[in-house]
């Protein structure tokens, strides 16, 4: 079916409206149907909107019978005149398209006398807003595989019967323009016809909702969401937690207290001796409020409290006008207080200590973004809430919510308008989403590419990929994913969608042009190419597979032309130069710095023309200087955006949680990476107080405080204000094991020290437990030489009792036995075990200091050089290495592990163990 056939039938169909042909039928596929937040089953699968007899436009539904309540099954016809407005949410990420009928009292009323004993039902948890159970809500889903059938019209053509699939967007226009029409020429009609006052239905009646309405609109009918179904969209269910009834305070002889009695609503009986005449209740109340201050005080189980003329006013007119008071006092005369250590009017006013709920004031929303009447980049509202703001705390990681935020802000208030239509910016869950259910790094070329991972690729492509089905993405110069991996921030920034594309009728010119960059940004490394080579990987294909469903020909964006989308023409590359960051907490905001800088820099916006040749450097050369003010700078534009209530509430948490910009609170640790005993190190005069991003703290402040931001510092402070090293890197030292095709790798450096000062070059940390199991030791020294002697002696021991040679396996499993023994004063040593079984084959495995084995099959690492060579290695192994290449491979990664750990080096020595042989071989290294 083509785009032109769609449009002439869909001119007729809104012709056949007005004319108010009865051939004409609009028919839906509820997936899911509420009326309030009870669930109601359908025993016909469609909903129709047609004309009835009387010409009348009216809702056609069918609800099957429900037993439990007592009704029966019934085809049910709702007229305008009942349907007081509709309500309609396009789809939006997991979000499928939503029908909201509200329905008038006449509507529910009638409705209800069709489904014998429904409205108790659904009036039961809507006590106190009725109106919310008076929803008929239909959660739609599509009438075939393709996701654009949303709505299925009938109609005559030329005295045939024709159905027609179009997507939610026609079934938007066609209520908010023909449907509007009639129903508003439905409402004069009725008031000429019973010479009514005029009344105003022109259409507004009907409103397209964004998802910020429907979240609250869940809130307020009692339903949330359940889980996803086959097809990718969430279902529904009834919030159970949801406000049951509330005890109010009805008069006895009101007509309200006999409707709720019968509704059977808890009510408050008044006192027996209450006054009814107002005059009497008005002359009482003076006399009442004259002998209250002389004679009596209010006193409950604490003592005395400092308000009690006020309680005694309180609980004095509750017991003599009309309500019992609820409190857990009493109402005494001051002659028959009892004085006491406890009941002792209090000489001076003192005041009560208040406590702070801080998990219910972290909860309380500080402000929703953007505001209203600002356009957004997307669909989404951010709503920034009081613990959120905690993350921008000194050595925290920014939450989804703050990052999310920021990348609003730069959209919304940073770039120009005209460069606003060229950028499309996704939220923070969309990676999250196209990678769901994928096992880490699966393409990150070190392992084949599987079908079953190509399965889960695809789902996870055709699901986001509904996200953006109602816009052409490749007329934007810029796309935008902020990625979350593993508490770490990166982004990818597509530059050229475009350049894909490849126009067949002018190839030259096409393959000539300027090709789509993917900039692949990772503020903490970055050198290692696996994170880079999967994630790009799977965006790639997310590029290739919204081409096909939206821009290829005969498609809805489809430009007419042969064109093709050539894989080849996507270059993911990094930027040169690029700023790293030096702590493990900052890189959300390194990232919320190159978005700023894509767009906002002095010089000009960063385009297409600056690559594959793209240096950093040249717009932002002072980039660690901006990164360092960026959190202020965050935190700033927050409490912009909060209003006086918000802040207040804000300085509330900081000051009972002791945290914040402006107070690092001084018994508060850092969650990770924190230094040893970080109290002992003196403080900046100046780090306490808050700065803001027009006045940054000066660089002395963050270098004086190694745990602030910066390590590096550590070179320039005294040793007596260090921080104490960690015993297991006392004396350094680091060894690694690589697994190849019936070989084994390990290597270990050769220096030996006593923190940072070097004491030996010669020292041996691999030791030959037999002649093709060999293990490493890593720590501290002295508990390295005791626990090898145990291994030996343990070792020995089994070789004398089962007359064979040890294999690796065993051999860990009795190191880790051994460590585990000594689990409450454990050795300060990491062993490493690495060799070939009886079959030759390959096994390595490292464990901590109380014997947890980790066995990977490729390669492992433990000492002070390990974060160093966890990334190194995935770069360097391959599957099924011969000696010669798992030698190279193993040699490249622990040289340059030493050149960047200071407390391993001066050299190396790698043993390589086949079945045949061991070769030793000593390399060189830095010797400083």
């Amino acid at each position: 079916m083509d785009q032109p056939d769609n449009q002439d039938a869909l001119i007729k169909i809104k012709e056949q409206i007005r004319k108010q042909d009865q051939s004409i039928k609009i028919s839906f596929l509820p997936n899911q149907v509420f009326l309030g937040n009870h669930t109601l089953e359908l025993a016909a699968p469609e909903i129709t909107i047609s004309y009835n007899r009387r010409n009348k436009l009216s809702l056609r539904v069918s609800f099957a019978a429900d037993p439990s309540i007592g009704y029966k099954q019934v085809h049910a016809f709702l007229s305008l005149a009942f349907i007081d407005r509709i309500s309609l949410m396009d789809e939006h990420q997991e979000l499928s398209p939503v029908i909201i009928i509200h329905l008038t009292n006449g509507g529910f009323e009638k409705l209800c006398h069709r489904l014998t004993g429904l409205k108790e039902v659904v009036e039961g948890p809507h006590k106190r807003n009725k109106n919310s159970a008076k929803s008929l809500i239909f959660v739609l889903s599509p009438f075939t595989a393709d996701p654009d059938t949303i709505v299925k019209i009938i109609y005559a053509d030329k005295n045939e019967i024709n159905d027609r699939f179009f997507e939610f967007e026609v079934a938007k226009s066609i209520f908010k323009n023909e449907i509007a029409s009639v129903w508003s020429q439905y409402f004069v009609e009725k008031v000429a016809r019973h010479r009514e006052s005029p009344v105003s239905k022109n259409g507004s009646n009907i409103q397209v909702v964004e998802s910020r309405w429907w979240s609250t609109f869940l809130s307020d009918v009692g339903l949330i969401k359940d889980t996803l179904n086959e097809t990718g969209f969430a279902r529904y269910k009834k919030n159970l937690g949801h406000s049951k009834n509330h005890k109010l305070s009805i008069h006895v002889n009101s007509e309200e207290y006999s409707k709720g009695k019968a509704a059977r609503i808890p009510t408050e009986t008044p006192h027996r001796e209450a006054v009814t005449d107002p005059k009497k209740i008005s002359k009482k109340r003076k006399l009442l409020e004259n002998d209250i201050h002389k004679h009596t005080c209010w006193v409950n189980r604490e003592g005395w409290v400092p308000d009690f003329v006020e309680r005694a006013k309180k609980v004095a007119m509750s017991h003599n006008f009309g309500n019992r008071d609820t409190g857990q006092g009493a109402l005494v005369f001051k002659n028959e207080i009892p004085i006491g250590d406890t009941m002792r009017p209090p000489s001076v006013s003192v005041k009560e200590k208040r406590t702070v709920d801080t998990i219910t004031l972290g909860n309380e929303r500080l402000f929703q973004f953007p505001p209203a009447g600002v356009e957004s980049p997307g669909k989404d509202h951010i709503t920034v809430e009081v613990k959120d703001v905690r993350t921008l705390d000194r050595k925290e990681f920014i939450n989804d919510n703050v990052m999310g935020f920021m990348l609003t802000y730069i959209w919304c208030y940073m770039i120009d308008e005209e460069l606003k239509k060229k950028v499309h910016m996704y939220n923070t869950f969309f990676y999250s989403n196209l990678t769901k259910g994928l096992p880490p790094l699966c393409y990150s070329q070190r392992k084949p590419i599987t079908a079953d991972n190509e399965s889960i690729l695809k789902g996870g492509i055709q699901r986001c990929a509904r996200w953006t089905r109602s816009m052409d993405l490749f007329t934007k110069d810029y796309i935008i994913i902020p990625i979350n991996e593993d508490l770490h921030w990166m982004v990818i920034a597509i530059i050229n969608p475009a350049g894909a594309i490849v126009d067949m009728s002018d190839e030259e010119n096409s393959r000539n042009a300027p090709k789509t960059y993917m900039l692949f940004f990772d503020p903490l490394s970055g050198l290692d190419p696996s994170r880079r080579n999967h994630m790009c990987y799977c965006v790639k294909k997310f590029v290739l597979e919204l081409y096909a469903s939206t821009k290829a020909p005969g498609k809805k964006f489809a430009s007419g032309k042969q064109e093709v989308c050539d894989e080849t023409r996507i270059i993911d590359i990094r930027p040169n130069n690029a700023p790293i960051q030096d702590n493990f907490y900052d890189c959300g905001l390194y990232v919320l710095h190159f978005v700023e800088g894509l767009f906002c820099s002095p010089k000009r916006p960063v385009t297409v023309n600056d690559f594959p040749e793209f240096d950093w450097s040249e717009f932002y050369p002072e980039a660690h200087k901006m990164c360092d003010v960026m959190r202020d700078k965050v935190y700033n534009l927050i409490l912009g955006q909060s209003n006086k209530l918000a802040r207040s509430r804000l300085s509330l948490f900081e000051k009972a949680c002791k945290v914040g910009l402006s107070r690092e609170g001084k018994l508060r640790k850092s969650r990770r990476h924190s230094a040893a005993d970080h109290r002992r190190i003196p403080r900046h005069e100046d780090h306490y107080p808050r700065h803001f991003s027009l006045n940054p703290p000066n660089r002395n402040v963050i270098l004086d405080d190694p745990t602030f931001t910066n390590p590096r510092a550590l070179a320039l402070m005294p040793l007596t204000q260090r921080p104490k090293m960690s015993i297991m890197s006392y004396t350094g030292g680091t060894v690694v094991a690589m697994a190849g095709d019936e070989c084994v790798c390990i290597a270990s450096d050769l220096r030996i020290g006593e923190q940072m000062t070097t004491i030996a070059t010669d020292q041996k940390k691999v030791h030959k437990v037999t002649d093709k199991v060999y293990v490493g030791l890593a720590g501290f020294q002295s508990d390295a030489r005791t626990v090898l002697e145990k291994i030996m002696f343990r070792k020995n021991l089994y070789e004398l009792r089962e007359n064979r040679r040890i294999k690796p396996q065993v051999l860990s499993e009795m190191i880790s036995n051994l460590a585990y023994q000594h689990r409450f004063g454990s050795y300060f040593t990491e062993p490493l075990v690495a060799g070939l079984d009886d079959s030759n084959k390959p096994y390595i495995c490292c464990m901590d200091t109380i014997g947890c084995v980790s066995a990977p099959r490729d390669f492992v690492a433990v000492g002070t050089g390990q974060e160093y060579l966890l990334g190194v290695c995935e770069n360097f192994w391959r599957e099924n290495m011969k000696p010669d290449e798992l030698f190279e491979a193993t040699a490249q990664s622990i040289l340059s592990c030493l050149e960047r750990d200071a407390a391993s080096g001066w050299g190396a020595v790698v043993y390589t163990i086949t079945k045949d042989k061991v070769n030793v071989s000593t390399i060189k290294a830095r010797m400083d």
